[in-house]
């Protein structure tokens, strides 16, 4: 670590699957040419351990947040972190000196994070776009904002020609929950109607199997569990992402 690097307190779960967690993935590097990044988690992120093991071979620095020091120097960063404001770690961020940056990631207000803002713990808000921008604007009225988009590390993901490809896939990569997937996930893909086509899914599970079991899928349609492909392998046998 260079003696000139600022502490920059990280809270938020890297991985491989998910808007947030990849983002977070991909800045990882990008945040520690800069600042000495210290990753806060939670118990179950804690428990996870090919996340443990993924930091530890990348040599990045990490604590529970039952070890977050009481008085700190530097800068707490928050992405996406559902509790962060109902678990009172807001305040604890704020008690230790830091100057905290919000990212909320979604188009709605997290648990108690309006209260937070009325009471000046967040020194500075994140954006992806102007549209959910225009959609906190009152509630971050006179907070410092930036609109900050996505960054997403393209080494991690190689041009693949498809050109030859004996289908057109269409597809899509979420994690399997129920609240992804619209009422109408099947029809409007098959809606479509291009010639030759097939339709990959990853994430799915039994749930979901049962929530769409009134449709029935041919032989055009796979489905993949969580991570049953690395993401980089499963995108790159799609052509359109819906």
């Amino acid at each position: 670590m260079m003696k000139h690097q600022v502490p920059l307190y990280l809270f938020g779960t890297p991985g491989p699957v998910g808007g947030a967690s990849t983002k977070i993935l991909d800045l990882l590097p990008l945040l520690s040419r800069n600042f000495d990044v210290k990753l806060v988690l939670g118990p179950r992120e804690l428990r996870h351990k090919p996340l443990i093991q993924y930091l530890t071979a990348n040599s990045y620095n990490f604590l529970s947040r039952a070890k977050f020091p009481r008085k700190a120097y530097g800068i707490a960063l928050a992405i996406c972190e559902l509790d962060f404001f109902s678990s009172g770690q807001a305040q604890r961020v704020k008690d230790a000196g830091l100057k905290l940056v919000w990212s909320n990631e979604m188009m709605w207000p997290f648990a108690g994070e309006s209260d937070a803002v009325r009471c000046g713990l967040v020194d500075h808000v994140l954006f992806l776009s102007t549209i959910q921008q225009d959609a906190f604007r009152e509630m971050y009225r006179g907070v410092k904002q930036s609109i900050v988009g996505n960054y997403i590390a393209p080494d991690s993901f190689p041009f693949i020609d498809r050109h030859n490809a004996p289908d057109f896939s269409i597809g899509r990569l979420s994690r399997p929950d129920p609240v992804k997937y619209p009422c109408n996930f099947p029809l409007f893909y098959e809606e479509i109607g291009l010639p030759h086509w097939r339709f990959r899914v990853q994430a799915w599970s039994r749930e979901l199997a049962r929530m769409f079991s009134w449709h029935k899928f041919d032989n055009r349609w796979e489905f993949y569990f969580t991570n049953q492909l690395p993401s980089r392998v499963f995108l790159s046998r799609v052509d359109l992402f819906v």
